[in-house]
């Protein structure tokens, strides 16, 4: 089961790098399209990872905990677009804590799934730690990132350094950490069943 989630990975990995600026292959192609493609793969991915088979493949062994947090952490973004349909004075006139609780709810969730997936082990050593840095990869790049705009850093010159690093590590990780996660999860499948021949 590892092998489909890989594929899934690799395709998400794929369609963003061809979405960055280091290849010009779809610049007729607009970008909201290939990150909904690119985010597909990869929320596809997820569920494959988290739920498995009857013979296995869960990356959290199915325990409830990491499953639900894997599980909601695939499809919040899609919850999310589903709130497009929601008026724009309903949700102004949300508290200021509940919209924040709700941009929060991948963070949180991502990282208890990525806990749950080096805690249960059901990835083998050291591989199980893979996921997690992908997650730190990325969420903290964009954390970063998010803080540095609002201290206004973005605006000068002097700052440019500090923001272009994170930058730089978001861009290479949103393509590169989908594609290890993929190829690690096919190598593992093929050595896994090997042992089992």
């Amino acid at each position: 089961m590892f092998w489909i989630g890989g594929v899934l990975f690799i395709l998400s990995g794929l369609v963003s790098f061809l979405d960055t600026p280091l290849t010009p292959l779809l610049e007729s192609v607009p970008t909201d399209v290939m990150q909904q493609v690119a985010g597909a793969f990869a929320a596809l991915a997820m569920i494959v990872f988290a739920v498995g088979t009857r013979d296995g493949g869960s990356v959290v062994a199915r325990r409830p905990v990491g499953m639900i947090a894997l599980l909601i952490f695939a499809l919040w973004p899609y919850v999310l677009q589903l709130t497009t349909l929601v008026p724009y004075e309903t949700w102004s006139s949300l508290p200021w804590g509940l919209s924040l609780a709700m941009s929060l709810v991948p963070v949180v969730t991502g990282l208890v799934g990525v806990i749950e997936i080096v805690r249960i082990r059901a990835v083998p050593a050291p591989w199980h730690w893979l996921p997690a840095m992908a997650y730190l990869a990325i969420v903290g790049t964009v954390v970063f990132g998010s803080v540095a705009q609002e201290l206004g850093w973005n605006n000068g010159e002097a700052f440019a350094p500090v923001i272009a690093i994170p930058y730089a590590i978001f861009l290479f990780s949103i393509f590169l950490a989908p594609f290890a996660l993929g190829v690690t999860a096919i190598v593992l499948a093929l050595v896994a069943g090997r042992r089992a021949a």
